[in-house]
């Protein structure tokens, strides 16, 4: 009870271990996944801030070429008007070209931000405006001093608008370009929290199922262990068993047979799989074969059976044979499970057992004193020619009756008081002047020897006893007579 228990407890313990290392396993690879996935969208958040970013460098860049440019015009007209050297008038040319590209490039940046084109359309007339009073200031003669002061007037006027609008649209893409770097460092923060919690509890879980897998191999190894020295003293014993071992299939081929019964026959392994098990028979036997074998597939089983197989030396072995079948799911024959018992030594012996009783009767019929055979209650068991004579009985009239019917009655009570006494002390006893009463109604003496046999069949014992008839005694006629019927029944 207490081993079964045990058992018990460690394949639950088993289960739960199962149990918990495939939810492990499923949480690990859920986490792995979620991780991977929150990674993967957030690293796409990240590229798209990127851009952005970029985006933003691009914009406020752009903002700050407008204001080159117009600087570059600016300095352009004034070296210009001071030496009338046309290499300025290329520098203003350049400025004014590079602030027209510049607008058209903020314009195409900006086109994703409504306020930043309502700046733009603002500016964009003011910078024009500023460009006509710059190309007025170049065309006015040198003399032209009074224009130049007003032209002058009306350009600082203009520049101080153009700058404050192009100063809010900086301010606008330093604010947004703070707002993406606070989102890319706060989905960064995600990501390494994501990937350490994450990654930490599923390395937790993947050494928490490492250590399950290596029980679970260590339970394995011990029971394949287990299993091997349990299929190695099955073999043992199927092999090394003191009585022989085979297995037939349909056809009656020996499919498997142990070590014992090829030491029994002399042959190795090799050269008796696959025969046909009647190969190995006696002609007598293999008749018995072919009657008794269909029959065994038929029932399943059969006891009891004699063989005589021819070893390989050429000796005959006696063998009785017990079988069972294993069939299949379908309740067909598959292959039989025999056994085998050498019966050699039974075989001698009750050949030297009916050497013996022939003796026996030989000697017995020609004996010249009655002899005949009793159980322990005194029913006759044998009797020989000369007892029948003596006693005037039959061979069939004395079978299973008692001995003791043929006694004379007045003999008959103090012989069986000591017959009783002589059976319990299982010793011989001798008995003179017995009365045997003859069918015929003479009355017969004899001398009558009884001795106990040693050897009991079936645990009966037997007494074995011997009559010879006084001759000094006559034979009398007696007033009971039997008028040709057997004696009473026991």
């Amino acid at each position: 009870m207490k081993q079964q228990f045990s058992r018990f407890i460690a394949s639950r313990c088993w289960l739960q271990d199962k149990l918990l290392l495939r939810g492990g396993l499923g949480i690990s690879l859920l986490l792995l996944c979620g991780v991977g996935t929150a990674s993967y969208l957030n690293t796409r958040q990240l590229a798209a801030n990127r851009y952005w970013v970029e985006h933003t460098y691009q914009v406020l860049g752009t903002i700050q070429d407008v204001e080159d440019g117009l600087q570059n015009a600016e300095r352009g007209r004034r070296a210009y008007r001071l030496t009338q050297d046309q290499e300025f008038l290329q520098i203003y040319r350049q400025g004014i070209q590079g602030t027209q590209a510049s607008l058209q490039r903020l314009d195409s940046l900006t086109a994703d931000n409504s306020r930043q084109q309502q700046r733009l359309a603002l500016v964009n007339p003011l910078i024009e405006q500023r460009m006509r009073l710059l190309q007025q200031s170049i065309q006015l003669p040198p003399t032209a001093t009074e224009e130049q002061a007003a032209l002058t007037r009306q350009d600082i006027q203009m520049q101080q608008g153009i700058q404050t609008l192009l100063k809010t649209m900086e301010e606008e893409e330093q604010t947004l370009l703070q707002q993406r770097a606070q989102a890319t460092n706060i989905i960064l923060s995600v990501t390494n929290l994501f990937n350490v919690l994450g990654y930490g509890f599923s390395f937790a879980l993947l050494t928490l199922i490492y250590a399950l897998l290596e029980q679970e191999i260590r339970q394995r190894q011990r029971a394949e262990i287990a299993i091997k020295q349990y299929v190695d003293e099955v073999e043992d014993l199927y092999n090394h068993a003191p009585c022989g071992y085979h297995s037939l299939d349909a056809e009656g081929r020996l499919i498997r047979i142990n070590d014992t019964e090829l030491k029994w026959l002399g042959y190795d392994r090799s050269e008796v799989i696959g025969r046909l098990y009647t190969e190995l028979l006696t002609p007598n036997s293999q008749q018995s074969f072919f009657t008794n074998f269909p029959k065994f597939v038929e029932q399943g089983w059969i006891n009891n059976l004699e063989f005589e197989v021819k070893c390989k030396d050429g000796s005959i072995l006696p063998v009785e044979v017990n079988a069972t079948a294993l069939t299949d799911a379908a309740g067909q024959y598959v292959r039989s499970r025999s056994t085998l018992v050498d019966i050699r030594d039974r075989k001698r012996a009750e050949t030297a057992l009916r050497t013996s009783e022939a003796k026996f009767r030989s000697l017995s019929e020609a004996a010249p004193i009655g002899i005949f055979m009793a159980d322990a209650q005194g029913y006759i068991t044998y009797t020989n020619r000369r007892a029948q004579e003596i006693g005037g009985f039959s061979l069939d009239e004395s079978l299973g009756y008692s001995w003791m019917q043929f006694i004379h009655p007045d003999d008959s009570q103090w012989m069986l008081a000591q017959w009783q006494a002589d059976s319990v002390a299982a010793q011989g006893s001798i008995y003179n002047d017995v009365r045997f009463l003859h069918r015929n109604g003479i009355i017969r003496y004899a001398r009558i020897q009884t001795a106990p046999i040693t050897v009991s069949i079936a645990s009966v014992p037997m007494c074995i006893t011997f009559l010879n008839a006084a001759p000094d005694k006559l034979s009398i006629n007696s007033s009971t007579i039997w008028n040709g019927q057997s004696p009473s029944t026991r």
